[in-house]
């Protein structure tokens, strides 16, 4: 009963002290910088690859390569190695 006498009395400043650490919380928090950012380089190689070859201009030798770098990036983008 004492306490429902004071929260009378003091209703609006109780009301606006949390109000006020709410909108002050939530102010802060949208402001902050995210703390935890990651970013990363896959580097995709073929197995056996030569380090000393030299540039090869044929075109069926491109089109393979293409092929397999995008078949390599898209298992890389796959759902199941993002869960595993």
């Amino acid at each position: 009963s004492q306490l429902l006498a004071i929260w009378r009395r003091r209703k609006w400043l109780i009301v606006g002290c949390v109000g006020g650490a709410v909108l002050l919380g939530l102010v802060l928090t949208l402001l902050v910088t995210p703390k935890y950012t990651a970013s990363t380089t896959i580097e995709i190689q073929r197995e056996g690859s030569n380090a000393i070859s030299v540039s090869n201009n044929d075109t069926k030798t491109n089109f393979v390569d293409q092929e397999f770098y995008e078949t390599q990036y898209g298992l890389l983008r796959s759902e199941a190695l993002a869960k595993r």
